[in-house]
């Protein structure tokens, strides 16, 4: 039990608002509480990879994530929690390597989709939703739109408050509604998506909706809007201290 908790503790200081900073501090401290159990360690290790390349220190965080693996390996391991999947995918991917965080979502989602049988799981849906932003960011318009077929039953349903997939789920389809030259649905999806998003304490993903909503309200011509809204994005890295996804966005903007 004291190691479920430690390990959603962990996850949820790389995914709620507090800084950067002092979620690295915390998370080395969390780090003695594993008694030297190595893959209670490595579930730590790997939260701390991402807000290590949230801080722009890609080397340490690539460190901790193949010292994770190699732990993995040797305790007969053949996959890590599903749960730090999706954040060593976002570690990987603002260091660049976007195979390697294809890699990740991709196991996180067959995983997941496999274990919980033909009904659509929350979990899956994140995962899937995720990915599906990934091959946005990629152009890869019919693989996002094809992966996004999973859970489309929920669709017309309310969205689900309080569950990050309903976020990230609507900014996908406000992307790929837009791309196919469905502006007014994606300007609409892009709104519930920030939407849900404002009611969070999800900084990242919040910006994820808000640069959604940038990109389809730019396609719409609707630019006061699309400024408006990368604006946001950029104070919510700000305010977590996500320097690498930041400079990212700043370096689009040139």
């Amino acid at each position: 039990m004291r190691r479920d908790i430690v390990g959603q503790i962990a996850r949820r200081l790389c995914e709620n608002a507090t800084p950067v900073a002092e979620a690295i501090d915390r998370l080395e401290e969390l780090r003695a509480t594993s008694d030297n159990l190595p893959m209670f360690d490595a579930g730590i290790r790997r939260c701390l990879a991402d807000v290590l390349a949230m801080a722009g220190r890609f080397e340490e965080s690539r460190r901790h994530i193949e010292e994770t693996e190699n732990a993995a390996d040797a305790a007969h391991q053949t996959t890590m929690s599903y749960t730090t999947h999706w954040l060593v995918a976002e570690a990987k991917e603002l260091a660049g390597d976007l195979d390697g965080a294809e890699q990740e979502l991709t196991t996180a989602f067959t995983s997941l989709r496999d274990a919980r049988g033909e009904k659509a799981d929350s979990l899956a849906m994140r995962a899937a939703a995720l990915l599906a932003l990934l091959y946005c960011d990629q152009e890869r318009w019919h693989d996002a739109a094809e992966l996004l077929v999973y859970g489309k039953e929920v669709d017309g349903s309310p969205p689900a408050a309080g569950k990050v997939y309903t976020i990230l789920r609507l900014a996908a389809l406000a992307r790929v509604a837009a791309h196919y030259g469905r502006l007014e649905e994606g300007i609409d999806l892009a709104r519930r998506a920030v939407d849900f998003g404002e009611r969070s304490d999800w900084p990242n993903y919040r910006a994820t909706a808000w640069l959604a909503l940038a990109e389809v309200a730019r396609a719409a011509r609707q630019i006061a809007e699309a400024d408006d809204a990368v604006a946001n994005a950029l104070r919510l890295y700000e305010a977590k201290g996500n320097v690498a996804a930041a400079a990212r966005l700043e370096a689009r903007l040139v």
